[in-house]
Formats: structure tokens, sequence, C-alpha cells
């Protein structure tokens, strides 16, 4: 990931289970919340702001898709 681009799935493997580490139960919408203000903050609004076709939040959608395989 280039500092301008938002993060593929599988690099949101990381972050993720860094929050998750310390074994707490965390909501799925504080985990993509606390991800994204912790590790891509930085990212430029308009990316933050991309949308799927569907309408959902890009770096949400990518966050939830490495959680599921984080979780397996």
């Amino acid at each position: 990931m280039t500092e301008k681009d938002l993060p593929k799935f599988h690099e949101t493997f990381n972050p993720i289970l860094e929050i998750l580490s310390d074994k707490q139960i965390i909501h799925y919408r504080v985990l993509l919340k606390t991800v994204v203000e912790k590790y891509y903050s930085d990212l430029p609004q308009e990316l933050l702001d991309t949308k799927t076709k569907s309408g959902e939040l890009l770096i949400c959608n990518r966050i939830a898709w490495g959680n599921i395989f984080c979780s397996h």
C-alpha cells in the first residue's frame, strides 16, 4: 500500500489482529471504526469516503473482508 491508497483487504489483517490482541469482546462496528482511526486516519478524506457500488464505505468493506479471514 502506498501512502495515498486504501489498503487491500489482506493489508488489514495485522491492524485487525493488533486491535483484537487484548482479547476483549469488541462490537464489529467499533472494530471497523478503531482500525480506521488508528491505522488509516492519515489517508485523504476523499479516499476514506470512497464507496462500493452498493454504497458501503470501501475502507469498511476491506476491513470487513480482512476480519472474515482473521476469524478463521
